[in-house]
């Protein structure tokens, strides 16, 4: 994963991180399967695709990443709060991100409760795409 992708995550994090709401929410790695209700809430950002930058420099000129925003709750009206999260977390990523060298895109967001333990866990999963032209760098 190049530098750049790097720093667009570690944005990510420090713009939801910075943000009051979120405030106690723990950090995890966005594919770690083993989160506890004692470890929530959380957040995790990462990256499931991503173009080369060599290749896409010499053809388009642009390289498109995608960010995957997960955030988990255990407690609270847990619907209602996901619409709240997703539509601030919108919000921040569009403030750090985009700029005239970046344009950051919202694709999708899905919802899904788990009642399997002793209390429901929601996970709110966003994905966005992020793109960005070295050569304007």
């Amino acid at each position: 994963m190049t530098s750049k992708i790097a720093d667009v995550l570690a944005t990510a994090r420090g713009a939801i991180s910075a943000d009051p709401r979120f405030a106690g929410f723990q950090t995890f790695r966005i594919w770690d399967k083993r989160i506890n209700e004692t470890s929530l809430p959380a957040f995790g950002v990462g990256v499931p695709r991503w173009t080369d930058d060599e290749k896409h420099t010499h053809s388009s000129g642009e390289v498109v990443t995608t960010i995957v925003i997960a955030l988990k709750r255990s407690d609270g009206d847990l619907e209602s709060l996901a619409f709240e999260d997703a539509a601030l977390i919108k919000a921040l990523l569009l403030s750090a991100l985009e700029d005239e060298a970046h344009e950051l895109n919202f694709q999708e967001a899905t919802y899904q409760e788990d009642s399997a333990g002793e209390k429901p866990v929601s996970t709110l999963s966003m994905m966005f795409s992020f793109t960005y032209w070295p050569a304007a760098l």
